[in-house]
This record gives structure tokens, sequence and C-alpha cells, in this order.
């Protein structure tokens, strides 16, 4: 059977990582940075400190520039920790 997967908002922004495997999505107006596991088929969220950040993504790990904050963290995308 097919899998949907609804999205909690309006995708902003989207970046692949994992070879493919993660969807890395920046909801629009959300401090979450949604991830969309393509083996597993599941979606998790990444809660953040504030919804201004800019994030790029790649490998397992995304990287996100939180702009008030003036503060790079890297998350590991498997796990959704902070590395």
């Amino acid at each position: 059977a097919d899998v949907v997967t609804k999205l909690p908002g309006r995708a902003e922004e989207a970046a692949v990582a994992g070879a493919g495997r993660f969807l890395v999505v920046k909801i629009k107006g959300s401090r979450e940075l949604a991830v969309y596991d393509g083996v597993s088929q599941k979606l998790t969220a990444v809660e953040l400190p504030d919804d201004d950040y800019l994030f790029a993504a790649g490998g397992d790990v995304a990287v996100v520039y939180l702009r008030r904050h003036n503060e790079i963290r890297s998350i590991d995308l498997k796990s959704g920790k902070t590395i």
C-alpha cells in the first residue's frame, strides 16, 4: 500500500540528505525542522529555539544557523539530537 505523510504546515525550504534517505523541511512559521526518513517512512520534528533560521543538510547531518542567537547547531538526522 502507498504511504502518504502529511506535513504539519506549508514547506518553505527543503534539502535532501543521506544519499536521498532524508528530506529535511523548514515549515513556514514553525520552530521545528521536519525530517522525513524515506527508509522508515516516518516524519520527525527537531525543536529549535526560534523560527528565524537557515539550514543545510548533507550526509546524516543538518546544520542550522539561528539568526537571532548568532549560533550554529549540527543535528544528527538519524537520532534528531544536537551533536
